[in-house]
């Protein structure tokens, strides 16, 4: 359930990035970004079992949604993969 929390927390501070952004709110994006990034860097090490050394984002959000696909059958890329997400995460918890 760990990496399912920290999914959560890292597409909730992407979202939060994105609506930073387009309401122009540039130190809260940047806040965002800064807290997307350390929760990515964590669920790497994570879903892959490596050490970060050199990150990768494109290998990273390719397994996030490799991840999401085969958990949730959600695309990470989908507008609203958050809010399915996490009520798949929910309902799952509930055992439904």
């Amino acid at each position: 359930m760990e990496i399912d929390n920290l999914l959560e927390s890292y597409l909730k501070s992407k979202k939060e990035k994105k609506e930073a952004i387009s309401s122009q709110k540039y130190e809260k994006a940047a806040n965002a970004r800064d807290s997307e990034r350390k929760h990515s860097v964590d669920l790497y090490q994570l879903l892959s079992g490596d050490k970060v050394e050199a990150f990768d984002y494109n290998k990273f959000d390719k397994m996030i949604d490799d991840y999401c696909m085969s958990k949730y059958e959600v695309s990470i890329y989908d507008t609203s993969s958050l809010t399915q997400i996490i009520r798949q995460k929910r309902l799952n918890d509930l055992g439904i």
